[in-house]
């Protein structure tokens, strides 16, 4: 059984840096999303603090 526990944790984390290894600065599409969500986010807040959260939740 323990067996079986440690290869689902070892899938899940190769799951998890497959879907983030293409978030980064270099991708366009992930910039200019995180750029419409820090946008959304400013609106309710100053533009300094949006960014550094958005960053901070999506990173």
């Amino acid at each position: 059984m323990s067996l079986v526990v440690t290869f689902i944790s070892i899938f899940l984390d190769l799951h998890q840096f497959m879907l983030i290894k293409h978030l980064t600065e270099t991708n366009n599409v992930y910039v200019e999303k995180l750029g419409v969500y820090t946008a959304n986010f400013a609106q309710s807040t100053d533009l300094s603090t949006a960014g550094y959260v958005t960053q901070k939740a999506y990173l």
